[in-house]
């Protein structure tokens, strides 16, 4: 059930995606997003835990070891980049990238773990940013706080932000009052 949902949003991403990149107006970051977004090169934004990538080995070695989580153990599991990709997630994001669209991975991992990060997703085959850095970890930068707004600003300065992904509501907006 978990990869045929995943599968299905996904593919509904797509048809989505398709919609924004036709409508010039579009924007699905409309706090962050300025006057004269509309002529910006298209970008999308995605957390990446349990969105783009898939973290059930380390879930599964906490409930093999009667281990409760901590930052130490799950730096160490970010920090090797062993994390599988979601179902959906990579034919998604690759799709996109063909499209001409940059893909930005927003996350709330530390900057310590960010080459980790970094080269999981690309030995998966996630699109890369080339020269501009695409995945954006909190702490990263000092304003940057496990509130992802600012993130999603500092992609809104150069992009049109056509969809937001992610698995719960600080991925979508800071305005949530976490109930």
């Amino acid at each position: 059930e978990y990869k045929a949902n995943a599968e299905a949003v996904y593919a509904l991403a797509g048809k989505r995606l398709d919609e924004a990149l036709a409508d010039k107006t579009w924007t699905a970051a409309p706090v962050e997003q300025q006057p004269g977004y509309e002529s910006l090169p298209p970008a999308i934004i995605l957390d990446a835990d349990e969105t783009v990538l898939d973290n059930s080995p380390y879930q599964a070695w906490m409930v093999k070891t009667g281990a409760d989580y901590s930052s130490e153990s799950w730096n160490a599991w970010a920090g090797e980049g062993a994390a599988g990709a979601a179902p959906g997630a990579l034919t998604f994001t690759k799709a996109a990238a063909a499209k001409g669209v940059k893909v930005f991975y927003v996350t709330n991992r530390s900057v310590e773990v960010e080459d980790g990060t970094t080269r999981n997703l690309a030995a998966l085959g996630f699109p890369m940013g080339g020269n501009v850095d695409t995945v954006l970890t909190k702490d990263e930068k000092p304003d940057w706080t496990s509130a992802k707004g600012t993130r999603r600003a500092a992609v809104a300065e150069n992009y049109r932000i056509l969809l937001l992904l992610g698995d719960n509501f600080g991925d979508f907006t800071d305005g949530y009052d976490g109930s």
